[in-house]
């Protein structure tokens, strides 16, 4: 059943939850909807919300089965906020230009967010608390977001991470990826983040293993 919210929908402390075993419930409409809590507990893991619009959540979304397709919209989870139970079962899909936006500390969050597959990124700043923009998409490509994808040596994904306010940050960051993300030649024990500066690929940080 498809959610689409053309008003103004009033949340309050409740909880709305996709179910069943509709494959693809669309969730939109002309307005950006505010939820409290949102649960997806679809029938199957190959199941998934499709976003169409941008969406907030005040406290918490649950994951059981079932992803959240975030096409080009925007899931922006407040401050406090959290996200549950999330797996290679229940993530948020982030398949265009849409991503996860939340504020983040020293406390730090993990953004359980993937395309093909389920590759969370751990963020903590010890700098200025920012909103911090994360999606991932498949491959390595040679001009960051464009050019031929990388073939060999390399963790077939690339992680977005954008800042709202510019500087200030002090990161630490947390990859995670599946063993058929490897591509050929990859080697667990000598590896570095890189960084897309707009003009080419820069090492990050130093050089380590991973675990």
């Amino acid at each position: 059943m498809d959610f689409d919210n053309n008003g103004n929908f009033q949340a309050g402390n409740g909880t709305i939850a996709f179910k069943g075993s509709a494959a693809n419930p669309h969730l939109g409409g002309e307005s950006i909807t505010n939820f409290f809590n949102l649960a997806v507990q679809l029938s199957s893991s190959s199941n998934m919300i499709e976003l169409e619009n941008h969406v907030e959540v005040a406290n918490k979304i649950v994951f059981g089965n079932g992803l959240i397709l975030l096409n080009e919209s925007n899931i922006t989870l407040a401050s406090a906020g959290t996200i549950q139970n999330a797996s290679y079962n229940g993530y948020l899909k982030t398949n265009g230009s849409g991503a996860l936006i939340k504020e983040v500390g020293s406390e730090g969050f993990f953004f359980p967010v993937g395309e093909s597959t389920y590759n969370r990124l751990g963020l903590q700043n010890f700098g200025d608390v920012d909103f911090y923009s994360v999606r991932v998409s498949d491959h390595v490509l040679s001009n960051g977001v464009s050019g031929f994808s990388f073939q060999n040596k390399a963790v077939d994904a690339t992680w977005h991470i954008m800042e709202t306010t510019t500087g200030g940050s002090d990161l630490k960051l947390t990859f995670h990826w599946k063993t058929e993300n490897e591509l050929p030649g990859f080697t667990r024990n000598s590896i570095t983040a890189i960084h897309h500066d707009g003009t080419d690929w820069v090492q990050v940080g130093s050089t380590g293993s991973a675990t």
